[in-house]
């Protein structure tokens, strides 16, 4: 398992100047061609650009730790035969996709960090230590959910067109369906009784309640936990089933 946070480590050494720019433009990308427009027609308790920041913080890691694993396992299956050298391996079923997982937690997780920078000089906003504790809690639970969506999806989606337009619509659904960047109120009240539902959309509302100074509700949390560990065990089924036999 080392050998593959080794080789991890190498990969973002070798690419450093191409993952810089990619994690410092994909927020300020969603800033201005997102966040300023919809700033002119949405208003809220606080200043808009403050508000969707925990927006752009959830959307650009989501979309870090779901790429990194869901392309991962797309070319493993699909693309190359560095699975046959894997397979030759001793290393465990859990292991191997573990070693994925945590690559695509240290994706989002750096994305993350870039992001809260970008954000916060961009709005000239900072945070004290237990607000940062809280929310970066929230974002490596977060992370670490999409990270396992990203691998299950790379297993299941043969195509890769259709993969880049499953990415697209997971992108869509989190930016405008989500109450990221547009207020829940602004959608239809049968929406919104669905939405406030959603163990995830609670832990995107903890973190905007940050900003706001609002209450934090910790049932979606421990929720979103047990909902990811679920879903890493069905990782693990179909991964088993997919590539190798247990």
């Amino acid at each position: 398992m080392l050998v593959f946070f080794k080789r991890d480590f190498y990969e973002l050494r070798r690419n450093f100047i191409f993952y810089f720019a990619i994690f410092s433009l994909f927020p300020i990308i969603t800033y201005l061609l997102l966040v300023i427009p919809l700033s002119f027609f949405i208003f809220t308790e606080v200043r808009y650009l403050n508000w969707s920041a925990p927006g752009i913080w959830v959307v650009s890691s989501v979309m870090a730790s779901f790429f990194s694993t869901s392309i991962r396992f797309h070319k493993l299956k699909y693309e190359t035969k560095e699975i046959d050298a894997i397979l030759a391996t001793p290393i465990t079923n859990s292991s191997f996709l573990l070693s994925i997982l945590v690559r695509g937690l240290l994706f989002g997780v750096i994305q993350f960090i870039f992001s809260l920078m970008i954000t916060s000089f961009l709005n000239n906003e900072y945070f004290g230590l237990l607000n940062l504790i809280i929310i970066f809690a929230h974002m490596l639970i977060i992370v670490s959910f999409f990270s396992i969506v990203g691998a299950i999806v790379g297993l299941i989606i043969k195509n890769m067109m259709f993969l880049m337009q499953f990415s697209i619509a997971l992108f869509m659904l989190l930016s405008l369906g989500m109450d990221l960047f547009i207020p829940i109120e602004a959608f239809p009240n049968s929406y919104s009784i669905i939405l406030d539902k959603v163990p995830l959309v609670t832990l995107f509302n903890n973190i905007q309640h940050i900003i706001i100074h609002g209450k934090i509700n910790w049932l979606g949390y421990f929720i979103t936990i047990l909902m990811s560990l679920a879903l890493f065990f069905i990782t693990l089924a179909t991964y088993a089933k997919a590539l190798r036999k247990i």
